[in-house]
This record gives C-alpha cells, sequence and structure tokens, in this order.
C-alpha cells in the first residue's frame, strides 16, 4: 500500500489522532480534513490542508460534503472515518442522556456509514481505501461509555461487513483500533497514554505494510483475551 501521491479526506482532523495523521500524511499526499468550528480549521489552513465545515451529524452537511468533492477533488482516493465523542455517563442515573445518546450514535457510527456510502461511487472509479478509526470498547464496552461502546462496535461491524461486500474491487478497507492515546477525548485520565505521534508512525508503519487491522500497544493482547477470556477482559476494562 502505498501511501505518497494521494488524496485523503480525513473526518474529525482538527484535533487528537486526526490531526496528528493529517500533519504526518499531508507530507507526500494531498490532505482535506474536515471539522465543525472555524478557528481550528482556519488554523489547520494555514499549515497547507485543504479544509471543509462539515457536521458529520448533519446529512445535509454531509451531502454538501460529498459534492464538493466531486466537484474539486474527483482524484480522492482514501477515507479516514476518524470522527469520534465520547460521553461518560450512568445510563441508570443520569439524567437527559437522550441528546448525548443521539450525538454518540450520530458522530461515531451514522455518519460515517452516510459518508462511507455516498463517497463509494467515487472511491470506486480508482484504486482506493477506506480506514475506520474504531475502539477497543466495541469489543469490550464498559459500563460507563455503554453508547460510546455500542457506537464502535456497530462501525467495526460495519467495517468487516464493508470488506466482505467489496471483496474483488480495488477498494482496500482497514481497520485502526487505538490504544489509549493523549488527545483531548482523554484529558484527566491517569493511565499510561500513547502519544499521537507515536500512535500515527505505527499506523502509517502497518497501513503500508497491508495491514487490514492496525491494533498497535495492548490492543492485540486484549482481543485476543476477550476472544478465549471474556471475562479477564471485562476485569481489564472496569
Amino acid at each position: 500500500m502505498k501511501l505518497k501521491h494521494r488524496t485523503i479526506l480525513i473526518t474529525g482532523g482538527t484535533s487528537g489522532i486526526g490531526k496528528a495523521l493529517a500533519g504526518e500524511l499531508q507530507k507526500d499526499n494531498t490532505v482535506i480534513i474536515t471539522g465543525r468550528s472555524k478557528e481550528p480549521l482556519e488554523q489547520a489552513r494555514r499549515q497547507g490542508l485543504a479544509t471543509i465545515t462539515c457536521d458529520i451529524t448533519k446529512r445535509a452537511d454531509i451531502e454538501a460534503l460529498v459534492m464538493k468533492l466531486e466537484q474539486e477533488y474527483p482524484e480522492l482516493d482514501t477515507l479516514i472515518n476518524n470522527a469520534g465523542v465520547q460521553y461518560n455517563y450512568n445510563l441508570l442515573t443520569a439524567s437527559g442522556a437522550h441528546q448525548k445518546i443521539q450525538h454518540e450514535l450520530d458522530t461515531n457510527l451514522s455518519g460515517a456509514m452516510q459518508l462511507t456510502h455516498l463517497l463509494l461511487p467515487l472511491l470506486s472509479t480508482k484504486p482506493s481505501a477506506i480506514v475506520n478509526v474504531t475502539s477497543a470498547l466495541g469489543a469490550v464496552p464498559k459500563t460507563d461509555g455503554l453508547v460510546y461502546s455500542a457506537s464502535k462496535a456497530g462501525l467495526r461491524s460495519f467495517t468487516r461487513g464493508l470488506r466482505k461486500l467489496l471483496r474483488g474491487k480495488d477498494i482496500s478497507v482497514v481497520e485502526v483500533i487505538p490504544p489509549v492515546t493523549d488527545t483531548r477525548m482523554t484529558a484527566g485520565r491517569e493511565e499510561g497514554k500513547m502519544p499521537a505521534g507515536e500512535l500515527v508512525q505505527i499506523i502509517l508503519r502497518q497501513w503500508a505494510g497491508g495491514r487490514r487491522l492496525i491494533a498497535p500497544g495492548k490492543i492485540k493482547l486484549l482481543l485476543l483475551i476477550d476472544r478465549f477470556l471474556p471475562g479477564l477482559a471485562d476485569k481489564i476494562i472496569r
């Protein structure tokens, strides 16, 4: 898998893993990022990235994004579904959780699925790649992040099914399961966190090597434990 001279769209590219990926990939590629906030997008534009304002939870924004890509970047050959949000709350005690539930599902799952669906005709015209950033919680859920866990489990299933659907076509489908990474989402958590830059180097190395499942750090071990000793995996997550 050559990671040079590509045209790459990264959703949620203004912070965290998406921002680190964009910064590294722009060295040899045309990189377009999406985000909702004007200031981070302006900053990214000053750093040489192409930017498009898009709220991935809104169907109209997704459709406008796809139309702009078709008109201005018909050479687009890589989609990285990276946008994500996580709220921590207890469904037994949380009041007014409906909006959080909907926002997590729309950001982490529905938006990614809709964008992928609408971009498939463009991606199908050339050798392409779709990369979905999921989570270990999609395999081993945690009790104060049930909706986030469920949304990532859905994206994991979608990724596997999409790979089967596109079998025989020149579109590779890759899943990235990051370890706990030092980003805004994990601010305040005390356990050892992998720097985003270090994670990106691992992702790009394994992606270029043809890996379809990229699970850095201890994530691969956790998935193995969950397969044979799910009770132990639950204890690890707790």
